[in-house]
């Protein structure tokens, strides 16, 4: 299991990393508009006190499609009043439908403009600005732990029992 110190420690280097690149460290509140499947805006203040797991995705990603069913099992193991995983999608809404009425997933799916989305990503630690790309929030809206490329989900549930609802 990962301490809270060594995450931290992690947490604070990224950070030291992010200012000496001058790019900061956004929170929550800073984020492009994001919208539901159903047309609905989303802020990341509707999770406010929540650990927030961001999945950044797209439906052409073929990495992201084949992390999606464990992220779905994911999150279906988590505390709501705790945790959640947000599916944030960089491609074009009616795709993004379409895709999940075949693919349905467990957590939530959320659309938005995808070069405001790519911005987005890379003040939060994407400096490539590949997919997939995750982050997780913790109760504040802080960045605490960043993966580009495919997950490992042994290593996210170490992460995640660290700061989210239970993902036994």
């Amino acid at each position: 299991m990962i301490s809270r110190t060594v995450v931290t420690s992690f947490r604070l280097a990224v950070v030291g990393l992010l200012a000496a690149t001058a790019i900061s460290v956004v929170t929550a509140a800073e984020h492009p508009a994001l919208t539901t499947l159903d047309g609905d805006a989303v802020s990341l203040d509707d999770y406010q006190g929540k650990s927030v797991l961001l999945n950044f995705w797209a439906t052409w990603c073929g990495p992201c499609r084949k992390e999606m069913p464990e992220l779905s099992h994911l999150a279906e193991r988590l505390d709501p009043e705790k945790a959640v995983v947000l599916g944030v999608a960089a491609d074009e809404m009616d795709g993004v439908a379409a895709f999940i009425a075949e693919v349905p997933v467990a957590y939530p799916i959320v659309v938005g403009d995808p070069d405001q989305l790519f911005m987005w990503s890379a003040e939060l630690g994407n400096f490539v600005q590949g997919l997939p790309f995750s982050v997780l929030l913790d109760e504040s809206g802080d960045p605490v732990w960043v993966k580009m490329g495919e997950l490992e989900f042994d290593e996210l549930d170490e992460v995640m029992s660290s700061y989210m609802g239970s993902a036994e």
